[in-house]
């Protein structure tokens, strides 16, 4: 056991597969590089997968966006986590023009 992931898990990814960590909804970096953390026994690429928060009303949340990316990509980079991706979800009663999250987007440029 390697902490929280029982060897059984680890074992069963199969060889030249990459991990990803969703994660959009924590302010606090030290919980991202936590979190992080918890992929090293898998000895896999880890990818980082955040958002720009568009999914509800008429305008992104770009304060939301904004409090949860910066610590999120700053773990990251901590962690040496080079691919990082940003997603944009419209669901939920999404009104706004997704060319509206651009610059959410370019916090992850």
């Amino acid at each position: 056991m390697h902490g929280a992931v029982p060897d059984a898990c680890i074992r069963a990814v199969p060889e030249g597969m990459q991990l990803i960590y969703w994660d959009y909804y924590h302010n606090d970096q030290a919980h991202y590089e936590a979190f992080i953390d918890r992929y090293t026994p898998f000895d896999r690429p880890l990818l980082f997968a955040g958002s720009t928060w568009a999914s509800r009303g008429p305008v992104p949340k770009y304060g939301r966006s904004f409090v949860t990316t910066i610590p999120a990509l700053n773990a990251c980079k901590k962690k040496g986590i080079t691919q990082v991706i940003n997603t944009v979800w419209s669901d939920d009663g999404s009104e706004n023009s997704l060319i509206t999250a651009l610059p959410g987007m370019q916090l992850y440029a």
